[in-house]
């Protein structure tokens, strides 16, 4: 970090009134755009056991689904890692009490289908803690509860993006519990082009106490 003497800004300023002054004058930009191509490790799955096992897989990064499947338990996102779901347009069903997705210091990404709740009354897309969760082009319904976010005493902070989707949950489809100020940074939810319905309470709920505050929601 360099930090100009007022001689130096008043020699820049007038150099640059000088050269938008003139007329004759020839400017050019030239613009370089410089990108990084990464190949995720993908794998195509057709089955609830396939798809558990690759997303256990650190070696996997993307797990695409090529027909509907159904679940019977919480998958847990391996901590340290960063997946990918893409739904395909097919659906997930859970029906049994709880979370389908537990992502707990991690990073999941979650896109293009449709999660459906079962014969539940307490059921979640996905509890999220510290991680980095984006749901994008997602279709839920027929769920007790959407996203959880539950940073509240883990000292992190998670940020949370959902997009271009839409969510309808008997309660909230979004749950917001911040770590107060246990941690420097807030817990941030971001919500675009997106519908959320709550059949029975509020759309977006926190707790309204000071230990699960330090959430940012735009």
């Amino acid at each position: 970090l360099y930090l100009c003497s007022y001689g130096e800004i008043e020699a820049a300023n007038a150099k640059d009134t000088e050269l938008g002054s003139s007329e004759n004058s020839e400017f050019s930009a030239a613009l370089n755009i410089v990108g990084q191509q990464r190949k995720f490790e993908t794998v195509t799955v057709s089955n609830v056991s396939e798809f558990v096992s690759s997303l256990s897989d650190p070696e996997v990064e993307m797990v695409s689904l090529s027909s509907d499947v159904s679940l019977s338990s919480t998958v847990t996102v391996p901590t340290g890692t960063e997946k990918i779901i893409d739904l395909g347009g097919h659906k997930i069903t859970v029906d049994t009490a709880g979370d389908m997705f537990k992502a707990e210091n991690t990073s999941l990404y979650l896109m293009n289908g449709t999660v459906e709740g079962g014969v539940s009354t307490s059921n979640f897309v996905c509890s999220v803690t510290g991680s980095d969760v984006t749901v994008d082009n997602v279709t839920g319904t027929g769920m007790y509860g959407g996203i959880n976010i539950r940073d509240s005493g883990s000292g992190k902070d998670s940020s949370v993006h959902i997009s271009n989707r839409s969510i309808t949950a008997g309660t909230a489809p979004v749950l917001v519990f911040g770590n107060g100020d246990e941690s420097l940074g807030k817990t941030v939810l971001t919500v675009d082009s997106s519908e959320l319905t709550s059949t029975d309470y509020i759309a977006i709920a926190g707790n309204g106490i000071v230990r699960y505050s330090g959430t940012d929601i735009r």
